[in-house]
């Protein structure tokens, strides 16, 4: 079920005025399902493609966000990210009922502007460049795989709706439709470049992420402490699901983060989702 129209049409791209929060309150209202399938339900997963109008939406809690945490304001935003609009599929969360944004993972997909973690991995005026660096060398590094590798170019939740990640929450949500829409549409390899605090939450789920060699901590875009990641999404999914085996086993913890990114349980109650037909065991 595709919940977002396509309306191929941006006037404008990272202006205050397409992104001002009356102009995204009344594009999630335009957006809200009928009764008979949204439910009780408040929350809604909408996957909105870079031509699409909608996709406001996503840059607005980006830019939020990004402004509270990093001081990144709208100017930064534009000139990192615009050059990759056209190539993003932003998941967005947005709450029906108060026709407000909630939350946003920004999948950059292989094309002639390449991936914005991989360009900035070798840009000799980055923090990680070392000499002889080429994207041909650190795309072999991770599987020569180009054409199956998204990059997770960002993820951000508003204030209002954080819950430390809870297994019913947005992170929740943005987290599992991430995995599923990737391997919905065959890609099998992600790169990053994130923030410590991020970092350290997913690796204690298995250490799905392996850092790129000779690399280090490094300021990025205002965030004090960054780190370019990547992973193969099978082989990462399987160290989650060795987690949760060893926490099942171990402490007879109910817990199994593996179900809730490949099948998304536990959400539906809570979110109306895309319809993902791929399901990993």
């Amino acid at each position: 079920m595709e919940l977002s129209p396509n309306p191929n049409n941006l006037e404008s791209r990272w202006s205050k005025e397409s992104l001002r929060a009356e102009n995204i309150s009344k594009k999630i209202a335009e957006i809200t399902p009928p009764t008979e399938i949204r439910g009780d339900r408040a929350l809604g997963l909408h996957v909105f493609y870079g031509d699409d109008a909608n996709a406001d939406i996503a840059r607005h809690i980006e830019w939020t966000v990004f402004e509270e945490h990093f001081d990144n304001d709208i100017v930064i935003m534009r000139d990192e990210y615009e050059l990759y609009d056209e190539s993003s599929v932003f998941l967005t969360v947005v709450d029906y009922e108060s026709a407000m944004p909630v939350g946003v993972i920004r999948i950059i997909k292989p094309s002639e502007k390449g991936l914005k973690s991989m360009n900035d991995l070798v840009d000799p005026e980055g923090p990680w460049f070392k000499e002889g660096d080429s994207l041909e060398n650190r795309f072999a590094e991770i599987g020569d795989d180009p054409e199956h590798t998204v990059d997770i170019g960002t993820m951000a939740v508003m204030p209002n709706y954080r819950s430390s990640h809870a297994a019913d929450g947005a992170s929740a949500a943005l987290y599992s439709s991430c995995v599923r829409w990737s391997l919905e549409n065959g890609y099998n390899r992600w790169v990053t470049i994130v923030d410590k605090k991020i970092f350290e939450m997913m690796q204690s789920w298995g250490e799905p992420f392996q850092q790129f060699s000779d690399t280090d901590w490094a300021s990025y875009l205002d965030s004090p402490l960054s780190l370019p990641v990547h992973t193969e999404l099978y082989s990462g999914l399987q160290k989650i699901k060795a987690f949760d085996k060893k926490m099942q086993l171990e402490h007879n913890a109910d817990i199994n983060i593996h179900g809730l990114y490949t099948k998304g349980k536990g959400l539906e109650s809570v979110f109306v989702l895309p319809d993902f037909s791929s399901v990993v065991e």
